[in-house]
């Protein structure tokens, strides 16, 4: 039996072991670490990604089932704020092992509020990556 699915592509509090992990209303089919381009930001108590840019974004693909598909989209949109806050379209993002899909990702809308400061550095392995672990 084949199974249709939708990738969402996360990059702050719905990734694992952040704050919103546990909003999602269904299981994912699987869950894989990947990358897309853009730029990412820390807000803080969550990060905003805008699709311009060429930084590695370092994030996971959930696997949705398409079955569950209206649900899921209609719960991120509210997490998310969809349209005011955060919009949403599809990119390109990369597996780690190289498997390319189109996902759907939140972008930030308010883009004027960004600032230098606030841009998240790429790490060692030369990705942006951001979690809510409080330093120190």
């Amino acid at each position: 039996m084949n199974i249709d699915y939708t990738p969402y592509f996360v990059y702050g509090t719905l990734k694992r072991g952040e704050s919103r992990e546990n909003q999602w209303p269904y299981t994912p089919l699987k869950i894989l670490p990947a990358v897309t381009t853009g730029t990412l930001y820390d807000l803080g108590s969550y990060p905003a990604l805008i699709a311009t840019g060429t930084d590695q974004i370092q994030g996971e693909l959930w696997f949705i089932a398409d079955e569950h598909f209206a649900e899921t989209q209609a719960k991120l949109d509210t997490i998310e704020g969809y349209p005011t806050l955060y919009n949403r379209i599809r990119q390109t993002c990369i597996t780690l092992d190289g498997q390319e899909y189109q996902a759907t990702m939140y972008t930030y809308v308010e883009q004027s509020r960004l600032t230098d400061a606030m841009k998240v550095q790429a790490n060692s392995a030369g990705y942006c990556c951001w979690n809510n672990q409080p330093s120190g």
